[in-house]
């Protein structure tokens, strides 16, 4: 309690020029904090959009990669021939460079001729496990066609090849949406920040704005009682000592200062007869000066 009564003593003798500079700049320290974490926040958001994007596309490779060595088999079958599976190892290519990126972080590419760089960031821990799987999956897939080109297929090895396939699929596809949840779980976290950031902001400016008030208002009341006291007369001393080192402080000080002077003024015996005298001059001038003026 002593603490606080010393910080608001402390708070009081500030200038009150000084106060209203300080709720300016704690307004707009406030409102600069919301904006920049708010544009930082969107950027990371685009981070993430592209994330999405580059997971959403794995999804796609795992079929594409499937589709054109089956396409490259069945042109081979036509022809007697080796299949051709050069096509489908750039998909192949991409799919791991991506999936390399969305793990650990560092550069993919925008479109599938691989042709525009980017970077990403890692994935968080959780999501690099479920990575870890569809890589597991993956590997298994690769294997499994090296397999057929090299001994030839079989109904149920395209059967699992086709099995290994959708389960890459699936299990990118959880990815996605935890990817997809993660930025989701961001924009919230960003929102509840910002209001619970607005929240205090208006409590602190509220308080700050309330004791600026009571220290400017407080000084006021008490000027208007003393010079309300001096003009019935009253020069009593009511013990008004406390007088704060700012502005208010100053004129009620002044105020007060300029009561214990009218009242050692009066106090002293020529002081009285000479303000006596003085109001009774000023009495009859004024007499005369309105006896005049009804007389024209």
């Amino acid at each position: 309690m002593t603490n606080n009564k010393n910080i608001l003593c402390k708070f009081a003798s500030i200038s009150l020029n000084a106060k209203l500079r300080l709720l300016t700049v704690f307004f707009t320290l406030i409102l600069t904090t919301i904006i920049g974490y708010t544009i930082s926040s969107l950027d990371k958001q685009k981070d993430d959009g592209l994330v999405i994007n580059i997971a959403g596309r794995q999804r796609m490779l795992t079929q594409k990669f499937t589709k054109e060595f089956l396409l490259a088999m069945d042109i081979a079958r036509q022809k007697s021939g080796k299949p051709d599976i050069s096509v489908s190892q750039k998909t192949q290519e991409l799919f791991d460079i991506s999936l390399m990126a969305l793990t650990q972080g560092g550069k993919t590419y925008l479109d599938l001729g691989m042709t525009k760089p980017v970077n990403i960031p890692k994935a968080p821990p959780h999501i690099q496990k479920q990575l870890q799987v569809v890589k597991q999956i993956w590997e298994q897939q690769k294997k499994h066609i090296s397999n057929i080109v090299n001994q030839g297929s079989t109904p149920e090895s395209l059967a699992l090849l086709n099995k290994l396939s959708i389960d890459t699929l699936t299990n990118m596809n959880k990815a996605v949406v935890m990817f997809s949840d993660e930025s989701s779980a961001k924009i919230h976290t960003m929102e509840r920040n910002q209001i619970t950031v607005a929240i205090v902001a208006v409590i602190l400016t509220l308080i700050l704005a309330e004791l600026t008030l009571r220290n400017v208002i407080g000084p006021i009341n008490q000027a208007i009682k003393t010079t309300r006291r001096i003009t019935t007369g009253d020069l009593k001393d009511y013990n008004q000592k406390e007088h704060h080192n700012n502005e208010m402080g100053n004129l009620t000080k002044n105020i007060e200062q300029m009561r214990i002077s009218l009242h050692d003024f009066i106090k002293q015996p020529t002081g009285a007869r000479k303000l006596l005298s003085s109001s009774r001059s000023d009495y009859i001038l004024a007499r005369h000066f309105r006896c005049g003026q009804s007389t024209h």
